[in-house]
């Protein structure tokens, strides 16, 4: 088969870009080109080459990943990038298949505007699924709150999915000390993109809490518009604080294999007047296929991945003298740390991220097979 996969860029400069790579790394039966959809961009002339240019190609099947930030400012780029690939899509009979990444609806509107921005959403949800195939979302929360705005007749919930294979195998004493620390010193790591949905500034309130261990910021701001977050966070760091800015691929796997506990502190943001929270989380993913102990927050994807799993701790992260207390606890006790871990190894046995990509070329299949497409 032949996949053309409308994406954002890898290489550690998006999670999307960097999900697709792992993604497409496990499948067997697919040859996948990418084309890449710019960061941070509003130029509509650049978005139209991209739509021409993933809709003229000689594809099986077309897969657009989607994530409204990936549109430009109010994903205004969408009735751009959209209606020229499904006109050139249709032309050519190639099927569409869009994963939902995120999903938003009018419910979730606050503030000025609400109603507008209500219809607005409605409409847009509408056309990101208007002409296609299949869809596809990474979480039932996800569907839920995508479809209370754009029905749809049928979908596919996959799980994100987590690697088989470690990218580094180093012990925990070595991981601990290419990063700088030595074996004894306990680790509270949080990697990834630091952005204020990851409530990345509350390892500054709990690392000044706990100066008797040490604390791990492993990453970068994820767009520029986070560049003052991210200095903020930089600025009150407390000495047992280490914000790293971004790594080199090994020494970002090796925070993971450091760590004694990661922490994953994300929270319920409002960004344009819409409330939003965590629905799936790569990061957590690689925590499974490190097997690391996880205190992670009570919101409802964390929540229900405790309740089939077991494989982490949740706490409140706004009640931060409960949350020491959970760390603390955690810290002090080996065996609970170890039972963590070997259950977080089973959720990652469960969610292979080569299982999800032999379930995509499944899908591909159905698709190229079943799809009376542009008719």
């Amino acid at each position: 088969m032949n996949v053309v996969t409308v994406t954002a860029p890898g290489g550690g400069r998006s999670g999307i870009g960097d999900y697709v790579e792992d993604l497409t790394d496990g499948m067997a039966e697919a040859r996948v080109e990418k084309v890449l959809l710019p960061m941070e961009c509003n130029d509509p002339v650049v978005f139209g080459k991209r739509a021409v240019r993933a809709g003229s190609m000689d594809a099986d099947v077309i897969h657009v990943q989607h994530e409204y930030g990936m549109f430009g400012v109010v994903s205004a780029m969408s009735w751009v990038f959209f209606p020229i690939l499904y006109l050139l899509a249709a032309w050519r009979g190639t099927p569409v298949v869009v994963t939902i990444h995120e999903g938003l609806n009018a419910e979730m509107v606050v503030g000025a505007l609400k109603w507008p921005k209500g219809i607005y959403l409605h409409v847009l949800n509408r056309l990101i699924v208007l002409n296609v195939a299949h869809v596809l979302f990474l979480s039932r929360n996800t569907a839920e709150e995508f479809t209370e705005s754009a029905p749809l007749d049928s979908y596919t919930t996959l799980p994100h999915g987590a690697q088989d294979e470690r990218s580094v195998e180093m012990s925990k004493v070595e991981a601990k000390r290419r990063l700088g620390y030595e074996p004894e010193q306990s680790l509270i790591t949080q990697p990834g993109y630091v952005e204020p949905r990851k409530g990345s500034d509350r390892m500054v309130d709990l690392a000044t809490r706990m100066e008797d261990h040490e604390f791990l910021l492993a990453g970068g701001p994820a767009k520029d518009a986070y560049e003052e977050y991210f200095e903020n966070i930089v600025d009150r760091a407390p000495p047992n604080l280490t914000v790293t800015g971004f790594l080199d691929e090994e020494q970002f796997h090796a925070s993971f294999v450091a760590a004694d506990i990661v922490v994953l502190s994300h929270q319920e943001t409002e960004q344009g007047g819409i409330v939003n929270t965590v629905n799936q989380s790569g990061i957590f993913n690689h925590c499974a296929t490190y097997n690391a102990p996880v205190v992670a927050p009570d919101l409802p994807y964390f929540r229900k991945i405790e309740e089939n799993w077991g494989c982490l701790r949740l706490c409140d992260f706004d009640d931060m003298d409960t949350t020491e207390r959970v760390v603390r606890e955690l810290l002090s006790d080996e065996e609970q740390r170890t039972q963590l871990s070997e259950r977080i190894r089973e959720y990652a046995k469960a969610h292979s991220l080569r299982e999800v990509a032999k379930r995509h070329e499944r899908i591909y299949r159905t698709v190229m097979s079943t799809a009376n497409y542009g008719t």
